[in-house]
């Protein structure tokens, strides 16, 4: 049980390391080297936890996107109207830019090609079903507004994609 809390305590403080680096340093200047050295440990036990830098890089922005996933599930279960919760994803979305823009700004860019940093497919396999896991709520809030004819009838998931990319 002490290895299994150790183990833990270890990938935490890899991470949280990791995240300080990747925004002071940038993702190009962030070495594994400098990650094991900012948590204290040597590589071997980094590379125990994570295969590469890539896969230290995903972990961070996964914790951030299961952040903002949270927000916008408790927000889509709340009792407004579905106008009022749409619009609180939005500004919960704003909140969080407005709280971390780095971390903000790290999770999008392994979506964009020209960064170079080439995530491996199951990764950006599942970077791409966090980023749809948040339009799919804001799609199922579009729905019910429908349904409750709260909102125009639209393709519902048209909106939620447009939605979130204006956000």
């Amino acid at each position: 049980m002490i290895d299994k809390l150790d183990q833990s305590d270890t990938r935490s403080a890899i991470l949280v390391q990791a995240r300080e680096l990747f925004l002071t340093l940038g993702y190009h200047k962030t070495t594994m080297r400098n990650i094991a050295e900012a948590a204290g440990i040597s590589t071997g036990p980094l590379y125990f936890h994570f295969r590469d830098k890539a896969e230290v890089f995903f972990y961070i922005c996964s914790e951030a996107f299961d952040r903002l996933g949270s927000d916008f599930r408790r927000i889509s279960h709340e009792e407004e109207a579905a106008s009022e919760r749409l619009r609180s994803i939005f500004l919960a979305y704003k909140a969080f830019y407005d709280r971390e823009p780095q971390l903000f700004a790290m999770m999008h860019l392994a979506t964009d090609p020209m960064s170079g940093i080439g995530l491996p497919e199951p990764l950006a396999e599942a970077w791409l079903q966090q980023g749809m896991a948040l339009v799919k709520i804001m799609e199922a809030v579009i729905r019910e507004g429908i349904s409750r004819q709260e909102l125009w009838p639209v393709d519902p998931a048209k909106l939620a994609v447009y939605l979130y990319s204006v956000a």
